[in-house]
């Protein structure tokens, strides 16, 4: 019982495994530059706890390089304190709206702009221009009639959207934003609590199986 206890919390320990460590790979298939800024746009490749995740951020005056060590939130979380935004209102184009708000919109940019085929300039631009709006930058988009147009699109169909699959990677020890904040779709932690039920049950199967072999013998 003790082993099995012991087994149970390892995979715990795995599922709420925070922080991780995060570096830039490179800037995705096909990469491309914004016009306007000359910045890359996403999704880019990261790595992050050793797998490689196609990422976007939401942020774009900031650099990302080197590797750094990050926390890993659900967009769908109740506590965003390790996010940028934190667990704030903030207004956004006139309008007073929740750091869970922004997330979720950020994360269907994001569902968005890995599709083949997807306006990813003009998708990225949208995501930076949420931001800008909530970090006091100036919306270096406003006005674009194609960015306009992805933002109607977002309000008119992001409550239909199930976030429940997407994380915010925050760098930790942020204090001048060295590194930049990113949306992914990842397994962490989820699948490791999966993964390590699974195997729990397989190991508790193989200690009933001996001790059955035994009370037969």
């Amino acid at each position: 019982m003790r082993k099995i206890l012991l087994t149970f919390l390892g995979f715990a320990a795995l599922a709420a495994a925070t922080p991780v460590s995060v570096s830039f790979l490179n800037a995705g298939t096909a990469f491309m530059l914004d016009a306007d800024s000359r910045a890359l746009v996403g999704p880019y490749t990261l790595n992050i706890g050793g797998q490689k995740i196609p990422a976007m951020c939401v942020d774009d005056f900031y650099e990302s390089a080197g590797t750094w060590s990050a926390n890993v939130t659900s967009v769908t979380s109740n506590n965003l304190a390790n996010s940028y935004l934190g667990n704030h209102n903030y207004t956004l184009n006139g309008i007073q709206v929740s750091s869970a708000s922004i997330y979720l919109d950020e994360a269907y940019l994001y569902s968005q702009i890995t599709k083949p085929g997807a306006d990813r300039v003009d998708l990225q631009d949208a995501a930076w221009t949420l931001m800008d709006y909530v970090t006091s930058q100036t919306p270096h988009s406003i006005g674009d009639v194609a960015v306009n147009k992805i933002l109607a699109n977002l309000a008119a169909n992001v409550n239909s959207f199930n976030a429940s699959e997407y994380e915010i990677v925050t760098p930790i020890g942020n204090g001048a934003h060295v590194q930049q904040e990113f949306i992914v779709a990842m397994p962490e932690p989820a699948s490791y609590g999966l993964s390590g039920g699974a195997l729990l049950l397989l190991g508790m199967t193989r200690i009933w199986s001996k001790r059955s072999k035994r009370a037969n013998a």
